[in-house]
């Protein structure tokens, strides 16, 4: 994959690329954007800055169908900043796709306050490990 435009994807997908101004895949996306297409199993190692999240969130996006109601992906992250880190990129999905909901679950959040807003199933959770086991 050398373009982006080669995703011939959902609509949405080709959206989110767009709406972050992709027009060049980085090494790693050009590495593991493809195989995760395809279902594949991966495991990558790129320096910071490079595109990672990107690298998973892409095909993700293509993947999800937000007309389901229910958890679809999980996405880990070892500290409740590299999860809001990740969230903070990917709250663009749902500007993509109106009906994705996103939910980040972490620490230093009231626990019966977050329960409340899971009142309706997310699409897509970002989370530590901990803070996704207690709510669910």
């Amino acid at each position: 994959m050398k373009n982006f435009n080669e995703i011939k994807g959902k609509a949405t997908t080709q959206r989110f690329v767009a709406l972050n101004n992709f027009q060049t895949p980085t090494p790693i996306q050009e590495a593991v954007i493809p195989m995760a297409l395809k279902g594949k199993d991966i495991i990558g190692i790129s320096e910071t800055g490079t595109g990672k999240t990107h690298a998973f969130l892409i095909p993700l996006m293509e993947l999800i169908d937000s007309s389901k109601s229910m958890v679809q992906a999980v996405i880990t992250a070892p500290t409740r900043e590299l999860a809001q880190q990740i969230y903070k990129r990917a709250r663009l999905m749902s500007e993509a796709d109106p009906m994705l909901k996103i939910r980040c679950i972490v620490g230093g959040t009231e626990r019966l306050k977050m329960n409340e807003t899971l009142g309706t199933q997310p699409h897509l959770v970002i989370g530590t490990p901990g803070r996704i086991r207690d709510l669910f």
